[in-house]
């Protein structure tokens, strides 16, 4: 199998400055409707939870949104680089909005700018700072990665030969987990904790997963393009502590060692398993801690509850 890289150096991009101001012509919905979000339904040994953003031609829906996820969609950024009070990942919103005649599925972070700044009297400034991260990385042997089939029953990956990693700085990718729509994560439970399986995931979509399992942010330093399965063995104390939540819709099955019964309960009460840091090796990846500069949107002001519709 061959890995493809992106050639060239690359910089840190971080939601400059241009990303926090307002277009000549403000961009926003025609009309949008807010409202808090029903908790889910966990009763049985499987949910499925539509999360995050979904654009369906002029119809724009956001399903469990937090304040936070809500301001990290719209600028484009990722959950770290969100800095404000406790309370904006208390509340989740469910939000039902029409797009303008004529304006396209990019420009929908714009209007969610304007929708925040409407509805939540949001109001924010930017700051870079220095950031503790996890570089993703290519181990020493080289990727070993397997590649998505396409709907077509061809593999969906490209790859290089190359497999030492870019030089120099890489590009922080921007805006919401990079896992398709229509992806699926599962999560069985096994003797030794639990199996999480992602079909269809890009390497800044992997990083991104494995930023909710651990204490900083996994960054994407690969350099490696395409598409790719990621079955990973982790602890109950992992996934109990998983920050944030998905796009698309999640599929959660936990089910006993035979894959049978138990239910959250019993999965909780299994502290046991590999870490993040030994599934990823498996893949011929590794997780180097480091500082890089990141580009943070402070919250100077914002309203606990949105004016009404």
């Amino acid at each position: 199998m061959t890995y493809q890289r992106s050639s060239g150096l690359c910089v840190f991009l971080l939601g400059t400055a241009t990303a926090l101001a307002q277009p000549a012509t403000r961009l926003e919905f025609e009309v949008a409707s807010i409202k808090p979000a029903a908790p889910p339904n966990f009763a049985g040994g499987k949910v499925a939870i539509r999360i995050g953003m979904h654009v369906d031609g002029s119809r724009m829906e956001y399903s469990m949104g937090t304040l936070r996820d809500l301001i990290r969609t719209a600028y484009r950024v990722k959950d770290y680089q969100v800095s404000g009070p406790d309370w904006m990942n208390e509340t989740r919103f469910d939000i039902v909005a029409k797009l303008p005649e004529g304006s396209s599925t990019d420009q929908v972070p714009e209007m969610l700018q304007a929708l925040l700044a409407d509805r939540f009297k949001l109001t924010l400034h930017h700051e870079t700072k220095d950031h503790n991260v996890y570089a993703l990385v290519v181990g020493k042997g080289g990727p070993k990665l397997k590649a998505s089939e396409a709907d077509d029953g061809t593999p969906a990956g490209a790859t290089n030969k190359d497999a030492d990693g870019p030089k120099g700085p890489v590009a922080l990718s921007t805006g919401n987990i990079a896992i398709p729509n229509k992806s699926v994560m599962t999560f069985n439970r096994g003797a030794g904790g639990m199996a999480v399986n992602a079909k269809k995931v890009t390497l800044p979509g992997f990083a991104d997963m494995l930023s909710r399992y651990v204490d900083r942010p996994v960054v994407d330093m690969t350099g490696i393009q395409g598409v790719y399965d990621f079955a990973m063995n982790l602890s109950m104390e992992e996934l109990m502590h998983m920050k944030g939540a998905i796009g698309g819709v999640m599929a959660v099955r936990v089910a006993g060692p035979g894959g049978e019964g138990g239910g959250p309960a019993d999965a909780a009460s299994d502290s046991t398993g590999p870490s993040v840091f030994q599934s990823v090796q498996q893949y011929g990846l590794k997780l180097d801690a480091r500082k890089a500069p990141v580009d943070i949107l402070t919250v100077d002001r914002a309203d606990k509850l949105p004016t009404e519709n």
